[in-house]
């Protein structure tokens, strides 16, 4: 539900305004560049362990990390810090917490960044209360419902998701009310998220007590700031008391998590959702009694799912889990997909040219999907010089953001020297660093052969047969005329 639907103008711009939701894009700069993408082979995700501090008026922190799962059993999963404790400044001046950036609800983007839910801490400051009691001010409190986004370098806060949750901005005046598909203002924390792959959306949930246990929302997280789009009600509750998170499979169609039924020793059960029409599926049972807060799609189509000292893996449609592979603790968790590196090919064409006029070769990088924000550089391994071409072909091409191509080319030199022979340029896509984007497919490399069209000069002295002179012609017409009479002569001596 939109607000602008439930609230007059003037409320709206009130709203947004007190709640510090007027942003620029050029503000977003904090997350930096889209986080590293992963080998198509591996199987790797990006795990958030979300860390509670012991210190009063303290907001917990996240490490976000990338792990990949071994493939032998019992093996460590191995992980690399992308960064630790990054932040960003909360949107309201009511927040008395300042900078801000846990969660425990997200999922990968498709493009690139992780989107999540912002998570409050149990000792972070609190809500400037402007004189009054929490009794009456807890109707203002919107701390719950802001979307987080994380880069390479850190955290944006993207604001209030519009339509999630219901608040007001005065507390006193029932007219300023804010209306939402939820209330969560009291919390608890949003505890399970994944990004559709292909939607794009962010499918959100409150898998918990205190939460709703059939019910999933729909957000927009290309708008600005996100929108909610849709409420997606269960057949039934998830079989548990909570579920710590679920992951989208690639198709789009199904959710999978693994819920924990009530009690320190209750016993887990895995699930799968159908997006489409909520139908739930009990999968299966008896999975152990620790909950599992982070879950992501691998690329191998399994799914990681991590219970805050391990992580197992499940195997689809049956739901189980395998591997048990030791992992860096945490007070909580959420998992997200690490998205597939881009593919790269080069092909040049035509492969061969002459040293005449007009003469280029094109040659075409190829992405098999396109160039994230700010474009894709392909470093390339350039033509050596040499005087029969020239090429626009250098270190590197760049793809613009969107784009799926780039091209450069060689262009022969024209000429007329005869018997200058042929030469080969060659273009290749260099190896780009285990921390690149892409990764190179095949064709990878191309000739482009420069050949001479010129024709050699004759060689050595040329005999030419010369024409008749006056004086030939008047010596053969007198051969010509001895010989006739030769003829006459016989003819007379043979007559009887």
């Amino acid at each position: 539900m939109d607000m602008r639907t439930v609230l007059p103008c003037r409320y709206r711009v009130l709203a947004w305004a007190a709640l510090g939701i007027f942003s620029s894009a050029g503000a977003w700069a904090a997350a930096g560049a889209p986080l590293p993408r992963c080998a198509a082979g591996s199987d790797s995700f990006y795990l958030m362990r979300y860390i509670e501090p012991g210190t009063p008026d303290t907001a917990p922190q996240t490490i976000l990390q990338l792990s990949t799962v071994p493939p032998n059993a019992g093996d460590p999963v191995a992980s690399t810090v992308v960064w630790s404790g990054q932040t960003a400044p909360t949107p309201s001046p009511r927040d008395l917490s300042r900078n801000a950036g846990a969660t425990v609800a997200a999922g990968m983007g498709k493009d690139g960044y992780i989107y999540a839910m912002r998570a409050i801490g149990i000792n972070e400051p609190g809500w400037d209360l402007q004189g009054r009691t929490w009794r009456e001010e807890w109707k203002t409190h919107t701390r719950h419902y802001e979307m987080l986004r994380y880069g390479r370098d850190g955290v944006d806060n993207l604001g209030i998701v519009r339509g999630l949750g219901v608040y007001q901005t005065d507390s006193s005046d029932d007219g300023t009310r804010v209306d939402g598909a939820t209330d969560a203002r009291l919390g608890p924390n949003f505890n399970a998220a994944d990004i559709d792959p292909v939607s794009g959306h962010m499918i959100l949930a409150s898998f918990q007590q205190g939460g709703a246990l059939n019910q999933l929302f729909r957000i927009d997280v290309t708008q600005s700031p996100p929108q909610y789009v849709s409420t997606i009600t269960l057949s039934k509750n998830i079989p548990g008391a909570q579920s710590g998170d679920f992951a989208i499979d690639a198709a789009g169609q199904y959710a999978y998590g693994v819920a924990k039924a009530r009690g320190t020793f209750g016993n887990s059960t895995s699930y799968r959702i159908e997006l489409a029409t909520g139908a739930v599926t009990d999968l299966a049972p008896n999975l152990g009694i620790f909950p599992y807060g982070a879950a992501a799609r691998l690329p191998s189509g399994k799914f990681a799912f991590y219970n805050t000292f391990q992580t197992n893996v499940m195997t689809v449609p049956g739901g189980t889990l395998e591997g048990r592979h030791s992992t860096e603790t945490s007070d909580g968790s959420d998992g997200a997909a690490c998205l597939p590196k881009i593919k790269a090919r080069l092909e040049c064409t035509p492969t061969s040219l002459v040293d005449a006029d007009g003469n280029v070769s094109t040659c075409t990088v190829t992405l098999d999907q396109p160039a994230p924000a700010g474009g894709l550089e392909v470093a390339l391994t350039s033509p050596t010089d040499n005087p029969r071409y020239s090429t626009t072909c250098g270190a590197s091409v760049q793809v613009p953001q969107g784009a799926t191509s780039a091209q450069c080319t060689v262009t022969a030199t024209p000429n007329t020297t005869p018997g200058d022979g042929e030469v080969t340029a060659t273009v290749a896509l260099a190896t780009p660093p285990a921390s690149g984007d892409y990764e190179l497919d095949s064709p990878s490399s191309a000739d482009v052969l420069v050949r001479n069209d010129d024709k050699d000069a004759p060689v050595g002295p040329t005999k030419k047969t010369p024409l008749p002179t006056l004086g030939e012609w008047a010596v053969i017409l007198l051969s010509m005329a001895m010989a006739g009479l030769a003829m006459l002569r016989l003819r007379r001596t043979a007559k009887p």
